[in-house]
């Protein structure tokens, strides 16, 4: 009897008969003990449902809870780590790497396809050059000819903010928004779009 760890990939793509078919399939592993989590993974995009649609209820149904991860765009510092991660999926871990004008090139991108827009984009990289270090030149145009947003750099400097002030007040929500000097609906607002 096997202990299981469940990760399903790509739920937003589930008709709802396979939704059903999931929960059935999870229900009758647990019911024989061998069930010890399970997990999906949503791949959410700038125009992704509402936490409130039909679509998370039922995975909420399912998986009980969520948890959400920041769109790539506030998440630069895990940029490194994600390319290398995602190059070496896709090339079978050949020998590939990023200049850092490349890493930081990627870093200034806004990624508004998340995650499958970054391995669309590696993709392209490596079927124009498969091993060696990857230059910007060798980036798909429109990354590389991308130029730095201020809204953007001003999001991740106000998100960076919300969330340092969250941690210095040990998350109350009313503490933070006075030590940021707004109101506490401005704090949940930004705090919503931010997806903190």
């Amino acid at each position: 009897n096997e202990s299981l760890y469940l990760i399903l990939r790509h739920p937003e793509r589930w008709t709802t008969d396979e939704m059903i078919s999931v929960k059935k399939v999870l229900s009758d592993i647990s019911s024989r003990g061998n069930l010890v989590g399970a997990a999906a993974i949503v791949t959410e995009t700038e125009n992704s449902e509402s936490e409130e649609s039909p679509f998370h209820r039922s995975l909420r149904g399912i998986f009980g809870r969520s948890i959400q991860v920041p769109p790539l765009r506030h998440r630069t510092n895990d940029l490194p780590y994600l390319v290398r991660q995602t190059v070496n999926e896709i090339s079978g871990n050949s020998v590939s790497e990023m200049s850092s004008e490349t890493l930081e090139k990627l870093s200034t991108y806004p990624w508004p396809g998340n995650i499958p827009e970054l391995r669309h984009a590696l993709s392209e990289c490596l079927s124009k050059k498969p091993s060696g270090r990857i230059e910007v030149e060798d980036l798909p145009g429109s990354i590389r000819l991308s130029s730095i947003h201020a809204s953007g750099i001003l999001e991740h400097v106000e998100r960076e903010a919300i969330v340092k002030s969250l941690e210095e007040n040990d998350g109350n929500r009313m503490r933070a928004a006075k030590s940021l000097g707004i109101a506490r609906s401005s704090l949940y607002r930004k705090m919503k779009i931010y997806k903190i």
